[in-house]
């Protein structure tokens, strides 16, 4: 064995010593590797993190080995349903409810939020509503309100013995994320050797290529339908078909007024006239 290999052994052994003392520390007594007591085995008082299953302060979320990605995501969610009209808003602390088309109302300043498969559910305990025994369901099941918008979520309110389902979530959420590519366009398909147009959605804005130029485009969503705002692009000139395309793909994409997501993988949107078909992708 060489001197240096001798060398490099003996500066581990301490290290090796200090990460053993640290581990017996930190699991037989509680105590960090400096010897003081660590804050969950003291009980000493702290600011409370998300990572410790806490929400806003309020709402305590429990789950099998911490806090899932949509248990994180969902808050705060607004849900809807009709026949009796009613609205859910849950926020980082408060938690509300406004049924029988608002003629009823409840509001609590704390709830539980447990994961459950495919979803979380939610609590109000009976000391911040005495007797109202309001529970709430949320899914990562796609829903379809009653305006034909789809929503991420399902969600499913039980007030008592009465019970109201509805979708909840902003419907961005569908259209956020990787880009689609357009497949077809008012019923006519873009063939493979081609170019496709793409659709790049954010929170407010759409934008991608025409398949010869890029271009952006403002967007909103109302409880029915979405609009797009005629948009901006560049003015590179490309072969006679791929223009074509593109007059196309953009006057369609002006006259959309609804979309639709099937699955994770395919959208529509359409109007009176126009249609575009896409997939989630490149």
């Amino acid at each position: 064995m060489t001197i240096r290999t001798l060398l490099a052994c003996a500066c581990a052994l301490p290290l090796l010593a200090a990460c053993g003392a640290g581990e017996d520390r930190g699991e037989d007594s509680g105590e960090d590797v400096n010897g003081r007591a660590s804050p969950e085995s003291s009980g000493a008082d702290r600011a409370p993190r998300l990572s410790d299953g806490l929400l806003g302060g309020a709402a305590s979320l429990e789950t099998r080995a911490g806090p899932s990605a949509f248990a994180l995501e969902i808050v705060p969610l607004t849900a809807r349903g009709d026949e009796p009209g009613w609205v859910l808003e849950i926020g980082e602390e408060t938690l509300s409810f406004q049924y029988d088309y608002g003629e009823q109302s409840l509001t609590a300043d704390g709830y539980d939020m447990r994961e459950m498969e495919g979803g979380a559910r939610f609590t109000v305990p009976d000391s911040t509503l005495p007797g109202a025994d309001l529970r709430v369901r949320v899914s990562d099941e796609r829903c379809i309100a009653a305006s034909d918008m789809p929503h991420p979520y399902t969600v499913e309110v039980r007030l008592g013995e009465r019970s109201f389902t509805g979708c909840g979530g902003d419907t961005r959420k569908l259209l956020t994320g990787d880009a689609w590519t357009v497949t077809a366009i008012n019923g006519e398909a873009v063939s493979p050797g081609e170019t496709p147009p793409t659709l790049g959605f954010t929170q407010g804005d759409v934008g991608g290529s025409t398949g010869c130029n890029t271009y952006a485009a403002a967007y909103t969503l109302s409880g029915e339908t979405i609009d797009v705002s005629p948009g901006r692009s560049t003015r590179m000139a490309c072969a006679e078909g791929l223009m074509a395309r593109e007059a196309q793909f953009l006057a369609a994409l002006d006259g959309v007024s609804r979309l639709s997501v099937e699955g994770e993988g395919s959208l529509v949107l359409e109007g009176e006239v126009h249609r575009i078909e896409a997939r989630r992708g490149r």
